[in-house]
């Protein structure tokens, strides 16, 4: 898993994306998330540490996006709209169901960073197959 976290970091990298969306894609999963419940960090307690490695701004999109739910966004939402709205949107939490609003700005955010996700899931074994080394 911490390889795809890596990989995920990486893609985000060479497609010069900001360097809080890139530090975003190593620890997308540090609170668990809609996608998987392995926590890596307790968000209780522990997003001063996770803000002191990774930057406040990464940090705070970090945790909005390990507490909504991505896949509903994502293609329920964005992809039946066929744009990224200017007011964003308002979602729930995945655990309390308390509201979450997500910024236009978050919105654009979560979609750079889905596409590299899936990207990393879908090529990165090419690494393997290649002998790409690793560093």
């Amino acid at each position: 898993f911490k390889e795809h976290l890596v990989d995920t970091h990486n893609v985000l990298r060479l497609w010069q994306q900001p360097d809080m969306l890139c530090r975003l894609g190593l620890f997308h999963s540090a609170y668990s998330n809609s996608y998987v419940n392995l926590a890596i960090f307790d968000a209780s307690v522990d997003r001063a540490g996770v803000a002191d490695a990774i930057g406040p701004d990464a940090e705070a999109l970090t945790h909005k996006l390990c507490i909504v739910p991505r896949h509903d966004i994502v293609w329920d939402v964005l992809a039946e709209r066929g744009e990224v709205p200017a007011e964003g949107i308002a979602t729930t939490h995945i655990r309390s169901g308390e509201p979450v609003h997500l910024t236009q700005a978050e919105l654009r955010h979560l979609l750079v960073f889905t596409m590299a996700d899936i990207a990393e899931q879908y090529a990165g074994w090419y690494d393997e197959v290649f002998d790409y080394p690793r560093e």
